[in-house]
């Protein structure tokens, strides 16, 4: 993938990681940094710094998304090794991605197909775990009452917690480990899991993240309904059924993904 392409994934991604931060707290933003001061310099370090801010913010969210998808991936590599028999009783990976890639790499337009892919898989993981986020801030910005401030700091602390726990909950460290109350899952183990016939849903509810971003979805819908601006019941319920489709286009372009390495791999040697 080229720099310039790269580096502008980063910066969206950070500006959707970035937005429901924006979004919670516009009214500190436009009191302290001058949007209306029409001086060329500073409209260019306002856009300078932005963009730099945003790209760091990029890189470090890109990471903690892949942290928090980490087990779903692992569970799709083993999904898309049964639906091409690829899976045995040896302990062998049967999908050894990163030799695929390498094969891969040996074609320029192969590997800029597979950089395509890569990067479509990034935008949309990024975007279903800050689409919760944002649904939440959107909605919570205009129930806001000045008078019940104890409520938006709660809320606010909600939302830190739920994303610091869906990282954690993943952080591959003894320590973490109990928060996910459960083993990874590993190609070289699929067999095992198979033989158990539990089923996607059964996979994503027992996963941590989808429980905390429940909360948040639930968060929404109820605080709508307390301050009797129903209104944003409906709109906390499409940004649920927003999460899922950009979820369920995560998994197909993933599955894409891997398909293409692995024929690749398999028939351009």
């Amino acid at each position: 993938m080229k720099t310039t392409e790269l580096f502008v994934e980063q910066v969206l991604i950070g500006f959707l990681a970035l937005l429901p931060v924006a979004i919670l707290f516009h009214d500190w933003f436009l009191d302290v940094i001058p949007f209306e001061d029409s001086r060329v310099f500073v409209q260019f370090a306002i856009g300078a710094i932005g963009l730099g801010g945003a790209y760091l913010v990029g890189i470090v969210y890109d990471r903690c998304a892949d942290t928090m998808f980490g087990e779903l991936e692992r569970f799709k590599r083993i999904t898309f090794l049964q639906g091409r028999n690829l899976i045995s009783d040896s302990t062998v990976d049967p999908f050894p991605e990163e030799q695929y890639r390498i094969q891969v790499l040996k074609s320029e337009a192969a590997s800029s197909y597979m950089d395509y892919l890569r990067s479509r898989i990034r935008l949309t993981r990024a975007l279903a775990t800050i689409l919760p986020a944002l649904t939440f801030s959107i909605v919570l910005i205009q129930i806001r009452d000045e008078s019940l401030d104890w409520v938006w700091f709660a809320s606010l602390i909600l939302l830190g917690s739920v994303y610091s726990f869906s990282i954690l909950a993943k952080v591959q460290a003894p320590g973490f480990r109990r928060f996910s109350g459960h083993r990874p899952f590993r190609t070289d183990r699929a067999q095992a899991y198979l033989s158990t016939k539990r089923s996607l849903s059964w996979f994503a509810f027992r996963e941590l993240q989808t429980w905390l971003f429940l909360v948040l979805y639930i968060g929404s819908i109820g605080a709508s309904l307390a301050s009797g601006m129903y209104v944003y019941v409906a709109w906390a319920s499409a940004g649920f059924a927003l999460c899922l489709l950009v979820t369920w286009s995560w998994w197909r372009i993933t599955n894409t993904f891997m398909s293409f390495v692995e024929d690749f791999a398999r028939f351009y040697e």
